[in-house]
C-alpha cells in the first residue's frame, strides 16, 4: 500500500512527494485533483449517492480493504463515469491491492480525463515505480520536473527511482538539482554522497564531504571519512591537517584524537601520537562521562587490538565504580567484556542494561547469549523466556532458550522452545537449512534422552535431510544408535562421516571406537578411543570405554588405568568402582 491512500476528491490533502526540510514539496491547488462537482435538477440523487459512496470507499481503503473499496468506487463511477477523482481512487485501490495493471489502466482514464492535473501526474509515477516500471516512472517524473523545475520533492522521488533502477549516474544529476535548488542541504548531501561511494567517484566524494564539513565544522563522521579518502589517495598530510581542525572544533573526541594518533605514529611522528594518546588518557580522568568517551573509542579498535580492548575495560570498570546507576558504562563495560569473551562478568551486566532498556532486544540476547556460555544455562533459559515475553516469537531467544534447556537436561521445555523457533522460521519464510538442522538434532538429543527412539530417530533424519554434513547431528545419532545395539552399519558410517568433517574432535573419535567395540572390532575400538584421549580434551566417559575394551581384550592393567582417569575425572560415578572391583578378582 502506498504511504497515503489518495482521497483526492473531497479531502484533497494527501501529501505529495516528499522532499527535504528546507523546502517543504506542496502541490499548487490548481495541480490537486478538483471535488466532484454538484449537479442541479433530476441528477442531484445520483450525484449525493456517488458522493456517498465515495466517501465510504475511501473508509474502507483508510481501514486496509482495497476490495470492499474498489466494489464502492466501480458503484460511484456508475453513477457518475468518466470523474477524475473517482478513477484516480479506483487506480489506488488497485494499486494497495498489487494489481499494478489494472491500476494504471484507471491511472491513464483519470490522466485523459483532468490531463492538465499534475497530482495525477505524480500520483501515476509512484504506481507505475511501485510496479516495478522503473523507466516509465523516470519520465512521468521528468515530465513533472520540467512543468515544475523547482519541486524539490519531486526530483528526491525521481532520484530514488533511478537508484531503485540501477540507474545511479541519472539519480545522483537529480539529487545535484535538488541541491542545487535548495542550496546545501545536509540530507540531500548525504544521499548524493551514499551514490557517490557506490560509484566510486573520489573526487564526487572529496567535493560533497567538504560541503558537509562547510556546513558543520563539527561533523566528525564527515571529517573521518574524509581522512580515510586521503590516507587511501596516500594524503597523509591533509588527513592530519583535517583531523586536527577536527579535533579543535570536538576537543572530547577521543576517537578522532587516537585515529589523529595513529596518524601521526605512521608519518613518523611518534612524540606526538604519544602526547596525544597521553592527553586522552589525562583528559578521560576528569569525569565517568570522559571516562565512557575515551572508553568508547577505544571500543571501536578492540575487535583487533587486544591492548585496546584492556583499556577501554579498565576505563569502563573505573566509571561503574566512580557512577555505578550510570546504564551508559554499566552496558558498555558489559559490551565489551561480551566482546572479550569473559561471559561470567558480561552476563549480570548486560541483564542489568536489558532490564533498565526493556525494549533493546540486543542486550537480551546478548544477556542470555552471555548465562549459556558462562555455563549457567537455566538463568541463560529464564532471561531468554522473560524477554519472549516482551518479543514473543523472537527467533534468536527461542533458539538460546532450547538450547539453554537442553545443557541444563530440561528436555521437555528444550523441545518446545526448539519446536516453536523451527515453526517461526517456516512462517517467515526463512531459508537457513543449517539452523533448522541444528534445532531438529538438539531435539532429536531431548527425545533419546527420554527414551522416545522413534521421535529421536524421526528428527535425527531431519536434521540430516536439512544439512547431511551437520557433524554433530551424524555423530549424536550414530553414538545413539550404538548404545541401542541397533543400525550399526548406519551408526559406522555417520560415525565415519563425523570423524572426517572434525578430525580432531574427541567426542567424535570416541562414537567411532564405542562403534567398532559395538560391533566386537576390538583392535579398531582401541586405536579409535585411544586417538580420542591423545587429543587431550576427552572427557570420564572417553577413558571409561577405553578401559571397557581393554578389559575385553583381557588387558587388566591397562583395563584398570583407565578406569582410574576416568575415576579421577568423575569420583561421583556409579559404574566405575564396579569396574575396577571386578577387574581385581581376575
Amino acid at each position: 500500500m502506498f504511504s497515503c491512500v489518495l482521497v483526492a476528491a473531497l479531502l484533497a490533502a494527501c501529501a505529495a512527494p516528499g522532499g527535504a526540510s528546507r523546502r517543504a514539496p506542496e502541490q499548487p491547488a490548481s495541480a490537486r485533483p478538483a471535488p466532484m462537482q454538484r449537479m442541479p435538477g433530476a441528477r442531484a440523487l445520483s450525484e449525493a449517492r456517488a458522493q456517498q459512496l465515495f466517501v465510504r470507499g475511501m473508509t474502507l481503503a483508510y481501514a486496509g480493504d482495497p476490495t470492499g473499496a474498489i466494489r464502492l468506487y466501480q458503484q460511484a463511477l456508475e453513477l457518475k463515469p468518466n470523474e477524475a477523482a473517482i478513477l484516480s481512487a479506483l487506480a489506488e485501490a488497485h494499486a494497495a491491492a498489487a494489481d499494478f495493471a489494472t491500476a494504471q489502466f484507471y491511472m491513464q482514464q483519470a490522466l485523459a480525463a483532468a490531463p492538465q492535473n499534475a497530482y495525477y501526474q505524480w500520483q501515476s509515477a509512484r504506481m507505475l515505480a511501485a510496479a516495478g516500471n522503473i523507466e516509465a516512472a523516470a519520465d512521468t517524473y521528468r515530465a513533472l520536473v520540467e512543468r515544475d523545475p523547482e519541486q524539490v520533492g519531486t526530483l528526491l522521488e525521481l532520484a530514488q527511482v533511478h537508484a531503485d533502477g540501477g540507474r545511479l549516474t541519472e539519480a545522483l544529476a537529480a539529487l545535484r538539482e535538488a541541491n542545487a535548488l535548495l542550496g546545501d542541504d545536509r540530507d540531500v548531501l548525504q544521499r548524493i554522497l551514499q551514490l557517490q561511494m557506490r560509484l566510486d567517484d573520489a573526487a564526487g566524494i572529496e567535493e560533497t564531504l567538504k560541503a558537509l564539513l562547510a556546513l558543520n565544522p563539527g561533523d566528525t563522521g564527515a571529517a573521518e571519512v574524509l581522512s580515510r579518502l586521503y590516507l587511501k589517495q596516500e594524503r597523509t598530510a591533509d588527513a592530519i591537517r583535517l583531523l586536527e581542525k577536527s579535533r579543535l572544533n570536538n576537543p572530547h573526541d577521543y576517537a578522532a584524537t587516537l585515529a589523529l594518533a595513529d596518524l601521526y605514529r605512521s608519518a613518523g611522528a611518534a612524540a606526538r601520537a604519544d602526547s596525544l594518546e597521553a592527553a586522552t588518557r589525562a583528559g578521560a580522568a576528569d569525569s565517568p562521562g570522559r571516562l565512557l568517551a575515551r572508553a568508547s573509542a577505544l571500543y571501536q579498535r578492540a575487535p583487533f587490538d587486544s591492548a585496546a580492548a584492556e583499556q577501554a575495560t579498565a576505563l569502563l570498570e573505573r566509571a561503574v565504580e566512580l557512577d555505578p546507576a550510570g546504564v551508559e558504562a554499566r552496558t558498555a563495560l558489559g559490551e565489551i567484556l561480551f566482546l572479550r569473551q569473559d561471559y561470567k562478568r558480561a552476563a549480570p551486566l548486560l541483564q542489568q542494561s536489558a532490564e533498565t532498556n526493556p525494549r533493546d532486544l540486543d542486550l537480551w540476547e546478548k544477556a542470555a547469549a552471555a548465562y549459556l556460555e558462562a555455563g549457567e544455562p537455566l538463568k541463560a533459559a529464564r532471561l531468554a523466556d522473560d524477554a519472549l515475553l516482551l518479543f514473543p516469537g523472537q527467533l534468536s531467544l527461542l533458539r538460546t532458550a532450547g538450547y539453554a534447556f537442553l545443557q541444563a537436561y530440561r528436555n521437555e521445555p528444550a523441545i518446545a522452545r526448539l519446536a516453536e523457533a523451527v515453526a517461526v522460521m517456516t512462517a517467515d519464510g526463512v531459508e537457513d537449512p543449517a539452523a533448522a538442522s541444528e534445532m531438529y538434532a538438539a531435539m532429536a538429543l531431548a527425545y533419546a534422552r527420554g527414551k522416545n527412539a522413534a521421535a529421536s530417530d524421526s528428527l535425527y533424519a531431519r536434521a540430516l535431510e536439512s544439512d547431511p554434513a551437520n557433524a554433530f547431528a551424524l555423530n549424536n545419532f550414530a553414538y545413539d544408535l550404538a548404545e541401542r545395539n541397533v543400525r550399526l552399519s548406519d551408526a559406522l558410517g555417520m560415525g565415519k562421516r563425523a570423524v572426517a568433517l572434525e578430525p580432531e574432535n574427541a567426542a567424535f573419535l570416541d562414537t567411532l571406537g564405542w562403534i567398532y567395540f559395538k560391533l566386537n572390532q576390538l583392535s579398531d575400538a582401541q586405536a579409535w578411543v585411544a586417538k580420542a584421549v591423545a587429543t587431550g580434551a576427552a572427557g570420564p566417559a572417553v577413558y571409561e570405554h577405553l578401559g571397557d575394551i581393554y578389559a575385553r581384550q583381557g588387558k587388566t592393567n591397562s583395563a584398570r588405568d583407565a578406569y582410574q582417569q576416568a575415576l579421577a575425572r568423575n569420583p561421583g560415578s556409579a559404574t566405575l568402582p564396579q569396574k575396577l572391583k571386578r577387574l581385581s578378582t581376575r
